[in-house]
């Protein structure tokens, strides 16, 4: 009776670890699934840190994915590989186009309000860091301006 017993204890325990498995597999599987997708969206997420890292500190390169964005071109040539060319007609042009006032336009690029004015008034010639940066606002529309100047107004609450 005993061996009876036993034996029936064993296959009950087996059919019940095999349904078990029946339910636990697929719920094995999908939380894998989604252990990737958050793996993916935590290297995303470190992407777009650096990337915020790069922008508030103005760089150049920084702004390039961006506009690569906004555009949908290639991305422009690094700082090393081209030149940009500078006219003081054309920052009051850009800067009448986007309808921003010199210390706006100075924000932006990341230098003074009378520097603005000292080119505008070709009294002086842009460092090139400061002519690349100019390049990539001009590759802005009116609303995109305003909104990098109000992500940059925003931490000063």
């Amino acid at each position: 009776m005993a061996n009876v017993a036993t034996a029936l204890n064993e296959k009950i325990a087996r059919i019940s670890r095999k349904e078990c498995r029946l339910l636990i597999d697929p719920l094995k599987a999908k939380i894998i699934a989604l252990g990737k997708t958050v793996s993916d969206i935590k290297k995303e997420r470190d992407a777009l840190r650096r990337q915020l890292a790069t922008v508030s500190k103005g760089t150049v390169r920084s702004a390039q994915p961006r506009l690569q964005d906004d555009q949908g071109d290639a991305p422009p040539k690094s700082a090393d590989e081209k030149k940009f060319r500078f006219s003081a007609a054309g920052l009051r042009q850009l800067r009448e186009r986007l309808e921003l006032s010199r210390r706006e336009l100075a924000t932006l690029v990341g230098c003074g309000e009378n520097a603005v004015w000292k080119w505008e008034a070709k009294k002086a010639v842009p460092r090139d860091v400061f002519a690349q940066k100019i390049a990539i606002v001009r590759g802005l529309n009116k609303r995109t301006a305003r909104q990098l100047l109000d992500q940059h107004a925003a931490p000063a609450e």
